[in-house]
């Protein structure tokens, strides 16, 4: 709509330089100007987009996406065509395990939205086909998953759904979340750390615990193995003399010193 408003108030100037200031070249210089923004602004998606159907329709979804990529254009159905175009290009017929996950990720929008695009129908079947290779995959990652430990590197939202059960909450700040899980002694066997959405380290905490990575959720007690280091202090607080040490190797992870200081009287 502005640019439409820029197109008329120069189309007014022409007329204005032609027949009120008698400058021809001027004037017609302005026209030609507006006819080539016009095309640009108006023609040239709808030939882009056009074109870009009849690629589709052949299977030069290459050459499609650089047709429609070339003209920017604000129109919904050239957006989610391009989209598609992009997916089909990027990942082929058959997708497969992350790449089938990635590409169904980039369709779910275009089905949702692109209903109006004349080769809705062939997205609808290549997106139910991706879908399919998609799912799969993320049952296989979450198989192995589930059967593993958590891991640096992992997605934050499945650090409950491994071996280990759901973890506890034992520290959190605005940037950094610290989960622990326990044995039935209560020994801390396990620690992670997640900063900034990210999962950033993974321990494993008192050996008599472990066989491998194979978790023996035991109580000690009951062994005449020897005593286990339960340890539910995951900045190991207890071996600062004061709390102005201790704060300033962690200042990055508490709120304020008073924080800091809490934790630490918490902890000694």
């Amino acid at each position: 709509m502005e640019i439409l408003i820029y197109i008329i108030a120069a189309f007014v100037l022409a007329l204005y330089l032609i027949i009120k200031r008698k400058q021809y070249v001027i004037g017609i210089y302005v026209i030609v100007a507006i006819g080539i923004v016009c095309f640009i602004s108006f023609a040239a998606p709808t030939i882009a987009y056009n074109k870009s159907i009849q690629l589709i329709a052949e299977g030069n979804y290459e050459r499609a996406a650089d047709v429609l990529d070339a003209v920017s254009s604000d129109d919904h159905d050239s957006i989610w065509l391009l989209s598609y175009a992009n997916t089909r290009a990027k990942y082929g017929e058959n997708p497969t395990g992350k790449e089938a996950v990635y590409a169904y990720d980039k369709l779910e929008e275009v089905v949702e939205y692109g209903d109006y695009l004349p080769c809705y129908d062939e997205i609808c079947r290549y997106a139910k086909q991706v879908k399919a290779a998609a799912d799969e995959e993320i049952r296989r990652q979450r198989a192995e998953i589930k059967a593993g430990l958590p891991y640096v590197g992992m997605d934050p939202e499945y650090i409950h759904d491994t071996k280990l059960g759901k973890g506890k909450l034992s520290f959190s700040t605005d940037d950094l979340d610290v989960y622990t899980w326990d044995a039935a002694d209560g020994c801390m066997i396990f620690w992670l750390e997640v900063y900034k959405g990210k999962v950033v380290e993974t321990d494993k905490r008192n050996d008599i615990h472990w066989s491998g990575d194979t978790w023996k959720n035991v109580n000690h007690k009951n062994f005449s193995s020897p005593s286990c280091s339960c340890n539910s202090d995951p900045y190991d607080a207890g071996a600062y003399s004061n709390a102005d040490d201790f704060y300033y190797d962690y200042y990055n992870d508490f709120f304020d010193y008073e924080e800091a200081e809490d934790y630490w009287y918490e902890h000694n």
